[in-house]
Parts: structure tokens; C-alpha cells; sequence
């Protein structure tokens, strides 16, 4: 971990109105943390961890963001982009990115790449701007740098890249490019940071293969990703896995299977309000045939388009 971690370690600690003997006690000196902070000394990974922890913050979570001006900033922006594209929060993630164009990092490579990928999500989810932004987002994935530091940010042009094709119709196109990002990430899965992307790219797959009609994939991997989302307690988007698991179940004979998947899809989007999701999977005629289904609870198909503000035909 480079030494500018000081900065991290000073800005939470003023914020917490802790004096560095206070933050010193029991792991170092006062003087260590002064040498820390300014830069002069390289704390091991012991100390950091043990600091962190004095001040409630998981320090080794800016790793990747040491050589910035402002780290903290750059985290919490970070973190701010990846729940509103997640979410399909398009006006708040151009909110986001008007405030981040006036931090100086967000204005150099790795994180100017971020303020492109947003632009693009914005065009792309917001306005729906599917044919347009093919061409520009394939210049920017082959004149971008490959190396680690882009990488997340790499495979979200590639996943926007296949939802452009998905959505003008070009299926193969659409495989093409997620199975380009599917093979970037498929070796980070065990690696917490990487977990949304992991699941946002496996999602976006599945309903290519579904479009594609390979039912058979969609179950296989839909299950595989069930039990990824299960292992690290990610939920956010489990509804889309559930809803492509029903729909796929459904069409290949499998209708137990298909109403058990499609009522923990209501149960989901009953938790966690997803519009955007749900005006897209309604689109399919299955799903209609499924929500109309007796063996669905009428109780939780009222409210699910009482939330939605579906009509009952």
C-alpha cells in the first residue's frame, strides 16, 4: 500500500476529531502516526489493519485509490456510480458525474474513463440510444489502455456494448461482446470488489442466451449464479436471475420449477423497487402468461402491480 494512505488516515481522523495520540494508543506512537500522515513512512499491513479499525474504516479499500489527490473522494464517488448504474438511476447518476468533473482525479486516466462510461450508461439506459452508441463505444474500448487499473471499467463499456446490440436486435453481436467481458471477470469472482460487476455481467449474459433461446444455459448458469449471489450476500439484482430462471423453466416444460422462481421474482421486486427491470421483463409473452397463472397467489400478483402500476387485463 503506497504511502500517500497518510492522507486517508489524517482526513478520517480529523473527521472523527481524534487526536493522533488517541489514534496511536496501543498500536504505535504518536510521532509513527505524525510520520505516517505526512507521507514519511509506510505503515505494514498489520498497522493498517489495526488503525482501521481504531477509526472504524476499512483502509485497505482505498488501495487502488493512494495515487489520487483527493482518495476519499474518489471512493465514495466510486462507490456512488456503481448503485446508480446498478439501479438504472439515470438522473442521479448525471448528477454524480456533474459533481465529479470537478474533482481534478476524475480528470486524467483511470478515472476520466468512469466520466465516459456514465456518459454512455446515461445515453444508453436513460435515453435509449442503442444504435448511436455502438460505433462510439467500440472506439473507446479499442483505444482505451488495457491494463488492471481499467479493467472494471473495461468490461461495463463491453456489457453497454452488448446491451446496445441486444436492443437493436443483433443477438450474435450481443453474445460476441459478453463474452469478451464474462472472460475479464471470470477469474475475479472470489474477489469482493469485483462482485457487482461479476453479477451484472453474468446477468446480462443469461438474457442473451435467453433471447438466443438457449434455455438450457439460462437454467444451468442461472443456477450457478443463484448460488454466487447466495455465497456473498448480494441481493441487489437477484430478481432478474429469478424472473430469466422462471421464464426459461416455463418454456422448457419445467412449470413447478417455473412458479417457485417466479414467485421469489415477486417476493424480490416487492422488497427492493425495481421499475426499469420490471418494464423490461414484462415485455416477454411468457411473463404474462406466468403473472395471469392461478397458481401464482393472487394476493402477491395485486400487490406486485399495485407497486408497479401494472394493469389486470
Amino acid at each position: 500500500m503506497e504511502i500517500r494512505i497518510g492522507n486517508v488516515i489524517e482526513k478520517h481522523r480529523i473527521t472523527l476529531g481524534m487526536t493522533r495520540r488517541e489514534l496511536s494508543e496501543n498500536i504505535c506512537s504518536e510521532k509513527y502516526i505524525y510520520m505516517i500522515e505526512k507521507g514519511k513512512r509506510r505503515p505494514s499491513a498489520f498497522i493498517v489493519r489495526m488503525l482501521g479499525d481504531k477509526i472504524g474504516i476499512d483502509l485497505f479499500k482505498y488501495s487502488e485509490y493512494v495515487d489520487c489527490e483527493d482518495p476519499i473522494s474518489v471512493s465514495s464517488t466510486i462507490e456512488k456510480f456503481n448503485i446508480y448504474r446498478m439501479n438504472n438511476e439515470s438522473e442521479l447518476l448525471a448528477k454524480a458525474t456533474l459533481e465529479a468533473v470537478k474533482l481534478p482525479d476524475f480528470k486524467k486516466a483511470p478515472w476520466k474513463y468512469e466520466i465516459e462510461c456514465n456518459k454512455y450508461t446515461i445515453k444508453v439506459l436513460g435515453k435509449g440510444e442503442y444504435r448511436d452508441s455502438i460505433k462510439e463505444i467500440s472506439k473507446i474500448i479499442s483505444d482505451i489502455k488495457h491494463d488492471s487499473s481499467l479493467t472494471i471499467c473495461i468490461i461495463n463499456f463491453y456489457v453497454l456494448l452488448s446491451t446496445c446490440y441486444h436492443m437493436s436486435g443483433d443477438i450474435e453481436n450481443a453474445k460476441k461482446a459478453i463474452f469478451i467481458a464474462n472472460g475479464l471477470i471470470e477469474k475475479k469472482g472470489k474477489i469482493y470488489r469485483y462482485v457487482q460487476v461479476v453479477v451484472t455481467v453474468k446477468i446480462c449474459k443469461i438474457s442473451v442466451h435467453y433471447l438466443a433461446g438457449e434455455l438450457d444455459r439460462v437454467i444451468e448458469e442461472g443456477i450457478d449464479l443463484v448460488k454466487y449471489e447466495e455465497e456473498h450476500c448480494f441481493y441487489e439484482r437477484s430478481h432478474y436471475t429469478y424472473f430469466f430462471l422462471a421464464l426459461s423453466n416455463y418454456q422448457r416444460g419445467f412449470e413447478e420449477e417455473a412458479m417457485e422462481w417466479f414467485i421469489k421474482a415477486l417476493c424480490a421486486t416487492l422488497i427492493r423497487y425495481k421499475p426499469m427491470d420490471i418494464f423490461y421483463i414484462k415485455k416477454f409473452a411468457t411473463f404474462d402468461e406466468l403473472i395471469k397463472d392461478n397458481r401464482i397467489p393472487k394476493c402477491l400478483v395485486s400487490m406486485f402491480m399495485d407497486k408497479y402500476g401494472i394493469n389486470s387485463q
